[in-house]
């Protein structure tokens, strides 16, 4: 898991915005990630049944899992695509991504463009945290992996190598960032077309790979969509990322120093 290296690089980016304290933005980040695994206890009626209509889905993708793999032309050139294509929803392509935007935003002194570097890139950290936690629950085989058949439940040794399947943590996490990117552009309708075009390529990618099975993307991807507009609608009004800015000073009557860090926020 790469996902501090996001979260590190990320923070030195974060110049020439309102000042707020390690604490708060400790606690801002904290406060979402506890939304995110607390959401379905605020859930109305409707989103409920949204919630079962999605769950059979999932069971009924999951039942197939195995013959839509099996009848993939499974060549090289699907092979070589797949894994190289999917390397975008990868920790390091998020970062170049969400890096990316925010350098943009601070070339054209454009703090929207700024803050939705970082919105993403915290999108993206939490999809990590997410996907990491089912995975461990469900310890799903790869396509490629012991039985062939996607099981569940496949052990500690499965953990261990890193080798779970299910959710896919590359679409979850390119979903993530492009339905960041997406809601904060809505007004702008090539930038959703864009987005989520290239985070629905990374989810097929990484089944052309044979490192997913379907189900395992299409999970991924839904979750990372409402993690993404979640953050996106949460950076509105609050942010939530941090670069220390130190200033030192001396009090009253001269008699003793303090030094003062404050944080950098969009």
């Amino acid at each position: 898991m790469n996902f501090w290296v996001i979260a590190l690089l990320l923070s030195s980016f974060a110049l020439q915005l309102p000042a707020q304290t390690a604490g708060e933005t400790a606690r801002g980040f904290f406060s979402r990630e506890k939304a995110i695994w607390t959401s379905p206890l605020r859930m109305d009626r409707k989103q409920v049944g949204w919630l079962l209509l999605a769950g059979a889905g999932t069971a009924g993708l999951i039942a197939v899992d195995r013959e839509i793999a099996e009848g993939l032309p499974r060549s090289k050139g699907q092979l070589d695509f797949g894994r190289r294509f999917s390397r975008v929803g990868g920790s390091y392509g998020l970062l170049a991504i969400s890096g990316g935007v925010f350098a943009a935003g601070a070339i054209r002194k454009d703090t929207k463009l700024r803050r939705v570097g970082l919105a993403s890139g915290e999108a993206a950290v939490h999809a990590f945290v997410v996907t990491y936690v089912l995975k461990l629950a469900g310890t799903r085989e790869r396509p490629f992996l012991g039985s062939g058949k996607g099981n569940f439940f496949s052990g500690w040794d499965q953990v261990k190598k890193g080798d779970n399947s299910f959710p896919s943590g590359h679409s979850m996490g390119a979903w993530a960032v492009a339905s960041t990117i997406s809601h904060q552009y809505r007004d702008k309708k090539y930038v959703p077309w864009l987005a989520y075009g290239v985070a629905g390529a990374v989810s097929m990618a990484r089944v052309a790979a044979e490192r997913h099975y379907v189900s395992d993307v299409v999970v991924g991807a839904g979750l990372g969509y409402l993690i993404g507009k979640f953050v996106s609608g949460e950076y509105k009004t609050r942010h939530g990322w941090l670069v220390p800015q130190v200033s030192p000073g001396v009090s009253v009557g001269g008699r003793s120093a303090v030094l003062t860090a404050r944080w950098e926020l969009p």
